[in-house]
């Protein structure tokens, strides 16, 4: 099976932390869900840094991390009307 990985660090102002992770968990989650039991996504992690060598003051970093079942699940998740 041709996977593909994708790793990226997400730097977000530490005040809207709160807002940026309900805004993943109202829209992105449920999306995650849906390629996972579709079999587009193998694994699908955000994770909250507690420490960062690359977190500045003031900022909130987060690591998104996703295994597609091939490059056309990761395009066709960014394709997507409501990730976009």
């Amino acid at each position: 099976m041709a996977r593909e990985y994708t790793t990226i660090v997400l730097h977000i102002a530490a005040d809207r932390a709160a807002d940026f992770e309900a805004l993943f968990e109202r829209d992105e989650l449920q999306r995650w869900e849906d390629y996972t039991a579709r079999g587009r996504f193998l694994e699908a992690r955000l994770i909250r840094c507690r420490y960062s060598a690359l977190q500045a003051e003031g900022i909130q970093d987060y690591v998104l991390h996703v295994v597609t079942a091939d490059e056309h699940a990761h395009h066709e998740h960014d394709d997507d009307p409501g990730f976009k």
